[in-house]
């Protein structure tokens, strides 16, 4: 027996959704916190490193506003989800 809800949640246009709330509320908690995960590297401080930190932080942001602006342009093209 499958999950249809779940098969559902993880069709292609709303795992951009997904994405991109991801990406999102990362940019967010990193603002919030003053740090920031950078992959091979670690966490890296608004206090220690500022200029790598709000570079990081603007890169979570833009990530998360693409995937919900292709989100969007999808529902627009197919007709899902109604967003009018």
């Amino acid at each position: 027996m499958g999950y249809p809800v779940l098969h559902r949640l993880l069709a292609p246009p709303d795992t951009y959704l997904i994405a991109g709330m991801t990406f999102f509320s990362f940019g967010a908690y990193s603002t919030d916190s003053g740090r920031v995960w950078i992959r091979f590297h670690g966490w890296c401080y608004r206090s220690e490193e500022p200029k790598t930190f709000w570079w990081n932080v603007a890169w979570l942001y833009l990530a998360g506003l693409g995937f919900l602006a292709y989100f969007m342009y999808l529902g627009t093209t197919i007709g899902y989800p109604r967003l009018c």
